[in-house]
């Protein structure tokens, strides 16, 4: 069983992750950093197939009922199992299984067939398991048993499952008993028996104090039975007070009732029946009365409908025939559209088929063909013989590849004989045996060197071609980089040139922009009419000069016409009154204008200010952009200096350097390359040192063999199969020898029977050549060939048949046309009606549409009719029933003695309330008789409760509580001193031999009980031991060479095999020079791979069995070396061509590793989680 896609909503910090894995079988690599949720993943598979934990701790960004884990799964069969998982007590498992025979429900029952006797515990310890494993198991390894090692698989995936089983019924079997142990159940229990066997021996009785205490005993048992007589007896009277205040309500009540129904006023002469009867025949009267008026109204209406008169007389006359042609109609139409085609479809069919016929059979006229001549028996003959022809030819052919093989096989054997009758033991195979395993060794050295070559060519050719700007692989050594201080140095001075750059670019755009900002400001203040200043001042100063000027000529009686000149027209007459007057209105207006530009002046103050200020504010922002500039080109100038000091530090190197940041990279990058060089020059030595030797003992090898060409491990194959096959050459070569006899002997007859066939062959060809000619086919003609001419002759004879049919079927379709229009024609006559132009068709579908709306409007006027009558029949039963209820009410009333049905009825009313109060005097007497009883005793409750008070019984019943409480304390420190006396007496003797006796029981039954269970124990320890001794003999073969073959895969041959040391109870690893080492003397890394391997044999023995199920395994080569790590995917490659392997990991070179070691293609999935969600953003969102 395999995943092929596994989705994931709401669990841990997973909103909705879907992995896709196609294709079949193989290793999937799940990369994710730390914290993308891996172990989260590994959770959600566990989930998935076993059910999520009911308080799972990965519910804390989703609520646990939101959570959804969903998969599609292959199992071996080829069968699609959808499954889904939810977070749910009962039935969280959801799904179908899916194969060619259908789609059948998957439930948990079905789901977990697949896992047989595989629970979530053996799960996660087999298929499922950490670094944490690993390294447990490697400690493991060191202390377990040979039987506990090769029986783990069995009863748990790993060897401390059956430790833990075994060391735990150990345990429990020394807790229970231990042959010098005091503290063991077994042992403590045989030390209390015998405790309390002497104390019942040595228990003796004190007999005055015995006496004191039995004297003092019996008056404490007294008084507390005084004390228990006189509770109960008022224990009894507070319950009868009780009885009586929950009887008081009911009785008081029933007195009530009895005195009501002693009221004259509600005897009548009507019993309750009647009454009641009265009464419901007063409502079916009054309802009856209601329904007749409704009735008559519907009934009019009714009638009215019944009598409108029908439509169409003579169209419903002819009903039958127009239904019959509407029957007819669709085929009818559906014959007049077909019968014009299928009549030019037969005249092409028959002219195509004639064409045919002409030229199968040129001379022959069609209506020859309708029938073949050829008769039966002789086309019988003629397949018979062909039959006969194909199996001789059949059976020809097989004699020859038979015979064939048989020579090819001969000439094989005789070269086999002389092959082995070389063959011979040869002292120098032994000694190149005896060279082979430090070759082999040294052969796996070398692969491992080419291996790791490769690997630093192609890590070498690809850093070079991402390497940019390029640098040659030859200039790689001897290139004159520069020091990583300078690149640092350059590279702080350029981002201190770049940020103080971008700081000098910022204030000179905000210095350019305060600029334009206080100019558009000072052009908005110049377009406003702004009054100006010095227009003020000179005002001002015509106005002080005309004003010494006036009181000059008034003080010299001078003429005013010339002071104002440029005013007004120049007044040069002499002074008068009128000059005077002007004179003064010019001065007040000179004042006037005076005032008024001051006046103004002042409003604008503001913004006057403003335009000064605004123009300083201009004359500083200029200032300040002329130096921001010059700070931009100072800066300019710097990093031009800085770049050609940067490209002077490139210049040995011959490349043009990009960005600093870039180039330090660059510089990682070449130096790592550089390393990678050095190495690849180091291990290139290592090759060249050890492939002379190497190359010299495959030649000899190859010599030896001869076998030019063939790779080391095939001639190390070939010399130990040689070498094992040398001996028992003789015993095949007499086994080949009369093989060889036979197979002569078989080829001779094998020849005579290839030329009877051959001859017989010839004689049926013979025949059948013969009888062709009779048919008049050609003699030449194949057997087949003329078998499908004549088949073909016999088609077409058959088609023109069926064309003849079909040609009578189109006449009979001509003539159905033609009565169904005649028959068409005469109902139109019957019906009085003129032909309308229409096809017959739409006539009859007119005449069908008049006759549904004509029996539509007749069924309308039966119904009316068939519901009139219905309502009638219904109206006379309630006028019935009206008329019947009446005259009973009539009757009641009479033999009541009422006048009219009014006092009826108050009759009935004042009958029925008696009932029901003599009702409720019956209940409430029930339920007094359950609880007061009946009898004297009754006599006396009712006694008490006619002349006792509530308040009095209450008060008398709280008393009694009070007294019972008081008592109640009384009685129980009387048992106390009765107790307290009692455990005394039994301290100084009485009965205390046989408390020791009953004591000494308990013990003993103890003691049996623990000694069963020690005995069951022990059994269960050695039924265990046994099982797992026969799991291992019996399995071991199996897991020994799983265990085998991975380890030497995963430690690249150093280790070949596993082999048990029964004397030492363990496993042991077999190295290249045969040496063997148990697992305590392995490193801890080996230890662990061991232990890997072990795990993994278990997963394939498994496997082989059972269904495969998917492996999961989470970081298991933290570690291994990087040539381990290569060697164990390689491993876990081959274990996936049998299961499913997810491979999670948080490290991205072990991705790579897996690309670069195993096949390309369905072999090798890589996925990669997504990157973990940001802590920031996942606070905010819950915020």
């Amino acid at each position: 069983m395999r995943f092929e896609r596994l989705t994931v909503e709401r669990f841990g910090h997973f909103e909705s992750l879907d992995i896709d894995l196609p294709g079949g079988p193989g290793l999937v690599v799940l990369y994710g950093p730390n914290e993308a949720g891996k172990t989260t993943l590994l959770r959600a598979l566990h989930g998935l197939l076993f059910g999520v934990d009911d308080r799972t701790p990965y519910a804390f960004e989703y609520d646990y009922r939101a959570i959804a884990l969903r998969a599609v799964l292959r199992d071996s069969a080829g069968q699609r199992l959808h499954v889904t998982r939810l977070k749910k007590r009962k039935d969280s498992l959801a799904g179908s299984l899916r194969s060619d025979a259908g789609e059948v429900p998957l439930d948990a029952a079905r789901f977990a067939r697949y896992f047989g006797a595989i629970t979530e515990e053996l799960y996660r310890a087999i298929f499922g398991f950490s670094h944490a494993d690993l390294q447990q198991g490697s400690d493991v390894l060191q202390v377990a048993g040979l039987a506990e090692l090769l029986g783990g698989g069995a009863l748990g995936g790993s060897a401390e499952k059956i430790r833990g089983a075994l060391a735990g019924l150990q345990g429990e079997s020394e807790a229970l008993f231990k042959a010098k142990g005091k503290n063991p159940a077994i042992n403590r229990g045989l030390t209390q028996l015998r405790d309390a066997k002497l104390a019942l021996r040595d228990a003796m009785f004190a007999q005055p104090q015995y006496a004191a205490l039995t004297t003092n005993l019996a008056a404490a048992r007294h008084d507390a039975d005084a004390a228990e007589q006189e509770l109960a007896r008022l224990r009894e009277r507070e319950a009868r007070l009780r009885t009586l205040l929950g009887a008081f309500e009911d009785f008081h009540e029933h007195l009530g009732l009895v005195r009501a129904l002693a009221d004259p006023s509600l005897r009548t002469d009507l019993d309750e029946p009647a009454a009641e009867r009265a009464r419901q025949r007063h409502a079916e009267f009054a309802a009856a009365d209601n329904q007749l008026r409704a009735l008559d109204a519907e009934l009019a209406r009714l009638l009215a409908r019944a009598d409108q008169p029908a439509a169409d007389p003579a169209l419903l006359a002819e009903a039958g025939a127009v239904e019959r042609l509407v029957r007819r109609v669709e085929a009818v139409a559906e014959q007049r559209l077909v019968i014009p085609r299928e009549r030019e479809r037969l005249a092409r069919e028959t002219e195509a088929l004639e064409s045919i016929l002409s030229t199968m059979s040129p001379g022959t006229r069609p209506e020859d063909h309708v029938r073949w001549v050829i008769q039966p028996h002789e086309l019988d003959r003629l397949r018979a013989l062909a039959t006969r022809w194909q199996r001789a030819r059949q059976e020809l052919m097989l004699s020859s590849r038979g015979l064939a093989d048989d020579e090819a096989e001969l000439a094989a054997l005789r070269a086999s004989v002389a092959d082995l009758a070389a063959a011979a033991p040869d002292h120098e195979d032994s000694a190149l045996l005896a060279e082979l395993e430090d070759a082999l060794a040294r052969r796996a050295e070398l692969d491992r060197e080419e291996l790791a070559l490769a690997r630093l060519r192609a890590d070498l050719d690809l850093g070079l071609l991402r390497l940019h700007p390029p640098l040659a692989a030859a200039d790689l050594a001897a290139a004159p980089l520069p020091r990583p201080a300078e690149l640092d140095d350059h590279h702080a001075r350029g981002l201190d040139l770049e940020r103080e750059r971008r700081a000098a670019l910022s204030d000179l755009s905000r210095e350019q922009d305060d600029l334009a900002r206080a100019r558009a400001e000072l052009e908005a203040l110049a377009a406003a009419d702004l009054p100006d200043p010095d227009a003020l001042a000179a005002a001002r100063a015509r106005r002080d000069e005309v004003w010494h000027e006036v009181r000059r000529r008034l003080h010299t009686q001078e003429g005013f016409g010339a002071l104002f000149a440029g005013a007004d027209a120049v007044d040069p007459g002499p002074d008068t009154t009128a000059a005077r007057k002007q004179l003064a209105r010019r001065f007040e207006r000179a004042l006037a204008d005076a005032d008024d530009l001051a006046d103004r002046l002042r409003d604008a103050a503001d913004q006057l200010a403003k335009k000064t200020g605004l123009q300083r504010q201009i004359d500083r922002a200029e200032q300040d952009v002329a130096r921001a500039q010059e700070r931009v080109a100072a800066v300019t100038r710097a990093e031009q200096r800085w770049a050609a000091e940067w490209a002077a530090l490139w210049r040995p190197t011959k490349i043009v350097p990009g960005p600093p940041a870039a180039m330090i990279a660059w510089y990682r990058d070449a130096a790592n390359l550089r390393e990678l060089a050095a190495e690849q020059v180091r291990r290139e030595e290592v090759v060249r040192r050890l492939r002379p030797a190497l190359d010299d003992f495959t030649a000899r090898l190859q010599r030896r063999l001869a076998w030019p060409g063939a790779s080391l491990p095939a001639l190390a194959q070939g010399l130990r199969d040689r070498e094992r096959s040398a001996m028992a050459a003789r015993a095949r070569l007499e086994a080949a020898s009369a093989r060889l006899a036979g197979l002569e002997s078989a080829v001779a007859r094998g020849h005579a029977a290839h030329a009877a066939l051959t001859r017989e062959l010839a004689d049926i060809r013979a025949a059948l050549s013969a009888l062709l000619v009779t048919l008049g086919l050609p003699a030449d003609l194949e057997p087949d060939a003329a078998l499908a001419r004549i088949d073909a002759l016999e088609d077409m004879s058959q088609k023109l048949a069926n064309l003849e049919a079909r040609r009578e079927a189109l006449a009979r379709g001509e003539a159905l046309l033609a009565g169904f229009d005649a028959e068409c024609a005469a109902l139109l006559a019957r019906l009085g009606r003129p032909a309308d132009g229409l096809a017959p068709e739409h006539t009859v579908d007119r005449l069908s549409r008049r006759l549904a709306e004509a029996r539509t409007a007749a069924a309308a006027a039966a119904q009316a009719r068939e519901q009139a009558e219905a309502k009638q029949r219904e109206r006379d039963g309630l006028a019935e029933l009206r008329a019947a209820a009446s005259a009973e009410l009539a009757a009641l009333a009479t033999r009541a003695g009422a006048r009219d049905t009014a006092e009826l009825l108050d009759m009935s009313e004042r009958a029925l309330q008696r009932a029901r109060l003599q009702k409720r005097q019956s209940e409430l007497a029930l339920r007094l008789a359950r609880a007061l009883g009946d009898g004297p005793a009754r006599d006396s409750y009712d006694a008490e409760l006619q002349g006792a008070r509530r308040e009095a019984l209450a008060a008398e019943r709280d008393d009694l509580a009070r007294r019972i409480g008081e008592l109640d304390r009384r009685r129980t420190a009387a048992v106390e001193q009765k107790g307290k006396l009692d455990n005394q007496l039994q301290h100084l003797g009485g009965d205390r031999a046989a408390r020791l006796n009953a004591e000494c029981e308990a013990l003993h039954a103890d003691l049996t009980q623990h000694v069963d269970r020690y005995v069951l124990v022990q059994l269960a320890q050695q039924v265990l031991a046994r099982v797992t001794d026969r799991y291992a003999r019996e399995n071991q073969p199996a897991i020994l060479h799983y265990t085998s073959d991975l380890l030497a895969t995963i430690t690249g041959g150093r280790h070949l095999r596993v082999v048990p040391q029964p004397e030492a109870g363990t496993l042991a690893a077999v190295g290249r020079g045969g040496r063997l080492r148990l697992p305590g003397e392995l490193s801890l890394g080996t230890r662990e791979q061991l232990f890997l391997a072990l795990r993994l044999a278990y997963v394939l023995d498994y496997c082989d069995r059972n269904e495969p199920l998917p492996l999961v395994m989470d970081d298991v080569l933290v570690n291994f070396d990087e040539d381990r790590a290569a060697t164990t995917l390689q491993a876990l490659r081959d274990v996936a061509r049998t299961t499913q392997i997810l491979f999670l990991t948080c490290h991205r070179h072990l991705m790579h590793l897996a690309r670069q070691t195993t096949d390309t293609g369905a072999a090798l999935q890589i996925v990669e989680l997504p990157d973990p969600p940001d802590a920031g953003l996942s606070r905010a969102a819950e915020a």
